[in-house]
């Protein structure tokens, strides 16, 4: 499938979703990539069938629910294979790096795009045992535990509750645990994990309850019909 056709910032978009698995609505991706998905790309993209749009008119200032169409997982997977070009910025020459080896390994494996990037794919599921031997706790009980601990910690309906907060209520749960649950939580729609807008408000426990994702540190977790 010839990619001609796409800009390079449109090729970054569809990438972009790619991660995200499911739909997404504009503020997450502004949150973990710092940009969005809109104007002239966005119209362009869906048009041209490579992802559907709509308002979501429940959120303020009713960000656009952007998600990959059907045409665009194969072109996802066409692009794994794409290299460097000269024209990229550096870092995304490295991206493009990371990409291929990607496909070396989805080709190498069999592995599918549904397998590797899919909410129940292997990668997010938990072993047995840690490293040391000892059980895991099970990975569906561990994210009913976290909306279970979400609803007894939020104020109101889609609240914000800090991590810091959160891992306090479940502590009995390893951070390994939690940490599995909110990455596989958040590739499901209506949770959302972002950073603490207010840098300066954060104290040191805040910062140690923190997970990283995308390369940024989150602090606050919200879930719709919790």
């Amino acid at each position: 499938m010839s990619d001609a056709a796409l800009s390079f910032p449109e090729r970054v978009a569809l990438l972009a979703l790619m991660t995200f698995v499911d739909e997404v609505a504009n503020p997450e991706i502004q949150a973990r990539y710092g940009f969005s998905i809109d104007g002239k790309i966005r119209t362009r993209l869906r048009d041209d069938g490579y992802l559907t749009d709509h308002r979501d008119g429940g959120r303020p200032g009713r960000p656009y629910v952007l998600s990959l169409g059907e045409k665009c997982w194969p072109w996802c997977r066409d692009e794994l294979s794409k290299p460097p070009t000269r024209d990229m910025p550096k870092t995304y020459r490295l991206l493009y790096g990371v990409l291929n080896n990607i496909d070396i390994y989805m080709r190498s494996s069999g592995c599918e795009m549904a397998d590797f990037f899919g909410v129940d794919a292997p990668r997010a599921e938990m072993s047995d045992t840690t490293a040391a031997g000892s059980p895991k706790a099970d990975a569906s009980a561990i994210e009913k535990r976290i909306r279970s601990a979400y609803r007894e910690l939020v104020l109101e309906p889609r609240g914000w509750v800090g991590l810091r907060s959160l891992r306090e209520r479940l502590g009995d749960l390893s951070r390994e645990d939690i940490d599995t649950g909110l990455l596989r939580l958040d590739l499901m729609p209506g949770v959302y994990l972002q950073p603490e807008s207010d840098q300066k408000s954060l104290a040191d426990g805040d910062r140690a309850a923190a997970i990283r994702i995308g390369g940024e540190s989150k602090h606050l977790l919200s879930i719709e019909d919790a």
